[in-house]
């Protein structure tokens, strides 16, 4: 027994100074440093039980989930469930965390609240935060962390609204945390609410970059941390109808995809990227970003969020219809189905948009002349009592609209138009509706249009869309001769409140003084000359003009005219003779007016009304369907058929070179011009066997020698 307790004491003393580097280590967050502590205690004693929890501590802090969890020890529930969750397993990990008698303690809820978020409970997620933030703020404490996932949980639960009136906090706790900053955002989009949601991403995108420079970090790494934010800000801009800028902003991101460290960004980033571009449906583009989506898609497939998956499967089944792979399209679509349940989860009203798209697209569809109006129209009435957000009818509706108006029912197009709530104030809506009555003849709904936006115009849309309608109700009124409703609808402009005037820059606002100062001179002279000398610039006057002449003086004419017109003085003498027979008169001079050019885009023009005019004919008469075209005329139709290229092959000695076509024996003389070794030979011949001087790089036929490359020094 002495024996084994003097052992003991032995192997105490030897366990002391690991023990004391280990704690050091934790004390200091050195983990790796703590990882190798337990390791070498381990070694020396491998039933250590406290070494062994320390060593799944320190591999769950190194991103060694696996390993953490074959060490962790059966009791470490909160550490396996942690393992668990980055794993990806988060069933398991739920399973854990509602069997502890621990479930109860703030780590184990907040670790369950991220479980639930990540396998898309999200209504459990929001719900678990808001009692965790409510606990904290009634003992006065603002945890920047949790609050940012509890804004996570909401928004992703389409909740964002709720979560800005129940949770405020303070403005201090975004200058250190830009998560928090993001995550704000991205529930102000939620809430509709754009210009907010603009600028608390160009916070949260300021205050990355403010903290990664303060960190040392290089400015690529400062992109990469803040590529998520500058995601979320080109959604919102393409949301405004700023679509050039989150294009570039987009493109930027895409441009370095390979040095992102998120596969996630990577992704939304060429998926966006091609949304944006403009004619991007073209097959060749949907090609390449369905081979540069390859990569980034196999990494990031098991890191997005549920919805994030089926929104992005879907684009690319999308990507995969435009690209003329049908069969492909309706694979990937049927693969949406089996992992959102029959009818594709919550976005289930995406996924009947698509199918109804591929039907459109479908040969055998067209042969059968498919319409999708009863779908579209079926659809959209269970997406106004089913669907959990404004997008669905937004989407749903403008997509039956588009049918409509393809097949010339512009009436129901404009009824569909109007009964889509969510789409008042914004100007593009209006502006469409205007065209449609417009064209339907009933020209006081087209300035009735501009008018209901106005007056139900959303707060949270941007004051530039309030721009965009007023400046569209003048130019209707003007366009139909209403000049005094043109008139006072400028004035409102102009006289907007401090969001407006902020907004309307100083070319804006020029032009529409000067539209104010046209429309009033048909109602007030006088009106309209105070407005032109207090409003627009002055136009100052050359000294010794004299108004009446100038009125009395011909109109002038452009330079480009004057380039049409040829002038022919007359003869010396004849000019002389007038002078002198006719009492001083100065020599005359004859115009003669060159023939008006034509204008190619009046051409185009009246070509495409003649087009229109003909194909409207042909189906009158049942000889065309615009929903079936056709196939696209031969590029090689100008070219005699024997001549084309399909019509070539398998024909011998198709590669031998006959020289220019209709050239003769003029073949052969232009391959003796270009044979210089034949031509300089005849030269040594002609000349006794000796080149001229400069001869081989002078003269017409001469050859440039290029040197090697060259030696650096």
């Amino acid at each position: 027994m002495a024996t084994s307790a003097g052992e003991a004491s032995a192997a105490s003393e030897k366990l002391r100074p690991l023990y004391a580097a280990l704690h050091e280590a934790f004390e200091e967050e050195d983990h790796e440093a703590a990882l190798v502590a337990a390791t070498k205690l381990l070694k020396v004693a491998p039933d250590e039980v406290e070494a062994r929890a320390a060593k799944a501590v320190a591999e769950l802090n190194t991103g060694d989930y696996a390993l953490a969890l074959s060490t962790a020890l059966p009791a470490q529930e909160l550490e396996r469930a942690y393992a668990l969750y980055r794993l990806g397993r988060g069933v398991e990990a739920l399973a854990i965390l509602d069997a502890s008698v621990l479930k109860d303690e703030e780590s184990f809820r907040h670790l369950r609240g991220q479980a639930l978020f990540k396998e898309g409970r999200y209504d459990e997620a929001a719900d678990i935060f808001a009692a965790l933030v409510s606990e904290a703020g009634a003992n006065g404490v603002e945890d920047p962390e949790l609050m940012t996932n509890l804004y996570a949980a909401f928004v992703a639960a389409r909740r964002g609204q709720e979560a800005l009136a129940r949770f405020p906090f303070s403005e201090e706790l975004m200058d250190s945390c830009y998560e928090l900053a993001f995550n704000t955002g991205a529930a102000m989009i939620d809430a509709g609410d754009l210009t907010a949601a603009e600028a608390r991403l160009r916070k949260a995108r300021a205050t990355c970059v403010r903290v990664g420079e303060e960190d040392g970090m290089t400015p690529s790494a400062v992109l990469d941390e803040g590529s998520g934010i500058q995601i979320e800000l080109a959604y919102v801009l393409a949301a405004q109808g700023r679509r050039g800028e989150a294009f570039e902003m987009v493109t930027t991101l895409m441009n370095k995809a390979s040095k992102l460290s998120d596969p996630v960004v990577r992704v939304l980033a060429i998926n966006n990227a091609a949304a944006l571009r403009e004619g991007g449906r073209h097959h060749k583009d949907m090609s390449s970003n369905l081979k540069k989506m390859k990569g980034p898609w196999r990494e990031a497939k098991s890191k997005l969020l549920p919805m994030q998956r089926v929104l992005l499967t879907l684009n690319k089944a999308l990507m995969l219809m435009h690209s003329g792979k049908i069969d492909d399209a309706k694979q990937v679509l049927e693969a949406v189905k089996e992992e959102g349940g029959k009818e594709g989860g919550q976005a289930w009203w995406r996924v009947a948009m698509l199918e109804i798209a591929i039907k459109m697209q479908d040969d055998k569809s067209r042969t059968s002349s498919y319409s999708p109006n009863a779908d579209l129209a079926a659809l959209l009435e269970r997406v106004r009592t089913e669907a959990p957000s404004a997008d669905a009818e937004k989407t749903v509706g403008t997509a039956l609209a588009q049918v409509l108006v393809y097949q010339g029912d512009l009436h129901e197009a404009a009824s569909v138009l109007e009964s889509i709530a969510s789409l008042q104030g914004y100007p593009a809506h209006a502006a469409t509706l205007a065209s449609l009555y417009a064209r339907l003849g009933q020209k006081d709904k087209s300035a009735a249009v501009f008018d209901k936006a106005l007056a139900s115009f959303p707060p949270f849309l941007p004051p530039s869309f309030k721009i965009k309608l007023l400046q569209g109700a003048a130019a209707v009124r003007t366009a139909q001769g209403d000049h005094a409703g043109a008139a006072n609808v400028l004035k409102r402009l102009l006289s907007g409140g401090e969001d407006v005037k902020e907004e309307l820059e100083s070319d804006a606002r020029l032009r529409a003084v000067a539209a104010l100062v046209v429309a009033t001179s048909w109602v007030d002279v006088g009106e309209a000359e105070f407005l032109a000398q207090k409003e627009l610039p002055a136009v100052h006057l050359e000294e010794g003009l004299d108004a009446e002449a100038l009125e009395a003086h011909g109109l002038p004419r452009r330079r480009s005219s004057l380039a049409g017109l040829r002038r022919t003085s007359l003869p010396t003498s004849a000019a002389g003779a007038a002078a002198g027979g006719g009492g001083g008169g100065a020599p005359q001079e004859q115009e003669q007016r060159q023939p008006k050019k034509k204008n190619p885009e009046a051409i185009k023009r009246r070509r495409a009304r003649a087009r229109a005019a003909y194909l409207a004919e042909l189906a009158a008469a049942g000889k065309y369907d615009a929903a079936r075209p056709g196939p696209p005329p031969d590029p090689e139709r100008w070219i005699a058929k024997s001549q084309r290229s399909y019509n070539k092959r398998g024909k011998k000695g198709r590669s031998r070179f006959v020289g220019a076509q209709g050239s003769g024996d003029g073949a052969q003389k232009d391959t003796a011009r270009l044979d210089v070794a034949s031509r300089v030979a005849a030269e040594k011949k002609k000349g006794g066997g000796e080149l001229e001087k400069g001869g081989a790089t002078g003269g017409a036929g001469g050859v440039k020698m290029a040197g090697g490359r060259r030696r650096k020094k």
